[in-house]
């Protein structure tokens, strides 16, 4: 899980981390 802001900065990159984990 990323922090809120950071899922400002990388919208896209939400979706990928959960896959990931």
């Amino acid at each position: 899980m990323m922090p809120s802001w950071l899922s400002r900065f990388f919208p896209a990159t939400l979706p990928i981390s959960t896959s990931k984990q």
